[in-house]
């Protein structure tokens, strides 16, 4: 059964939405910890979301783009 993400991963699209809307400063990668695959973020009213698995275990990757502090 898919579902939302939990919190880390709400939190990290909330983060990624205005970045991504002030030029792309950073990029966010949502990793699947058991398997290493890279998921599929959708955006949709607004926000940027992750599908997952209930009890999952995922990591966030930033990529600052800048080279400066964010």
């Amino acid at each position: 059964m898919r579902s939302i993400v939990c919190g880390a991963v709400l939190a990290a699209g909330a983060v990624f939405a205005p970045v991504h809307a002030h030029g792309r400063l950073a990029d966010v990668t949502v990793i699947d910890r058991e398997t290493g695959r890279t998921l599929e973020m959708h955006y949709w009213r607004g926000e940027y979301w992750v599908a997952g698995e209930a009890g999952g275990r995922y990591g966030i990757q930033l990529h600052n783009r800048t080279g400066g502090r964010l």
